[in-house]
């Protein structure tokens, strides 16, 4: 009986310990390109005249394009190369406030070419909120105004 009641209340401390912690998931890059027909992004810009733009999906298909925008393992200091560029995971832990809402929790990628450098910063479930743009005194932002995805 005593065993028992020992076994019992070892098993309720462990799953009250257990119930506290938060299960995460594994992000993949994928989860930050919700690439799905009809959905859109609109970006508000400042510092040049085409620190605005817009962003569509129109239609999907397996692509053949070389340039890896995000790689796995998401965690700071993840690097990687492209043509002249060279990209790194440079905090994965970052908020960011636009229009479009307060995003927690973005991945930043720091993307340096020979004579500037770029910030984009992406959001699971919504693709890119912001990106900063940098070559010596200039500074180009555009920050995510509204965005719909489509499921």
């Amino acid at each position: 009986m005593k065993r028992a009641f020992k076994v019992l209340c070892v098993l309720a401390i462990t799953i009250s310990l257990l119930g506290g912690c938060a299960i995460t998931t594994i992000k993949k890059p994928s989860d930050f390109f919700p690439f799905t027909k009809g959905s859109t992004w609109q970006y508000k810009g400042e510092g040049n005249e085409y620190a605005s733009f817009s962003r569509e999906v129109v239609f999907t298909l397996e692509s053949n394009e070389n340039l890896i925008v995000l790689k796995a393992p998401l965690e700071v200091g993840t690097k990687w190369e492209h043509s002249t560029e060279t990209r790194e995971i440079v905090d994965v832990n970052t908020t960011v406030d636009t229009p479009a809402g307060k995003f927690e929790n973005c991945v930043v990628v720091k993307i340096i070419f020979p004579n500037s450098t770029l910030f984009e910063y992406f959001k699971d479930g919504v693709g890119m909120v912001k990106r900063e743009f940098r070559s010596g005194d200039s500074q180009v932002t555009s920050i995510l105004e509204k965005f719909s995805v489509n499921s």
